[in-house]
């Protein structure tokens, strides 16, 4: 028997499984052990999902990809950094 797997490379896709096992969950279509070791690889996810982003943006910020923003908040952490003589 083939199964259904899907990635999980975001928030809504982590959204959604949650959302699935709650409905499973109440119809009885899901026992509570499965449920709950689900919801344990969701958060696990979810906590690597942030960290490769946060990975992502400290690369750009090193890489000058952001100094293009111009944003309030980033021009005048511009300004400051300018005053202080960088």
């Amino acid at each position: 028997m083939k199964k259904n797997y899907k990635k999980i490379t975001n928030v809504n896709h982590i959204r959604q499984i949650v959302s699935d096992v709650i409905n499973q969950l109440l119809n009885d279509t899901m026992d509570n052990s499965t449920a709950q070791a689900i919801g344990t690889l969701c958060s696990l996810q979810l906590k690597v999902i942030k960290a490769v982003d946060l990975d992502k943006r400290i690369k750009r910020l090193e890489d000058g990809e952001d100094m293009n923003d111009t944003s309030p908040v980033v021009s005048d952490i511009r300004d400051k950094i300018k005053s202080i003589g960088g």
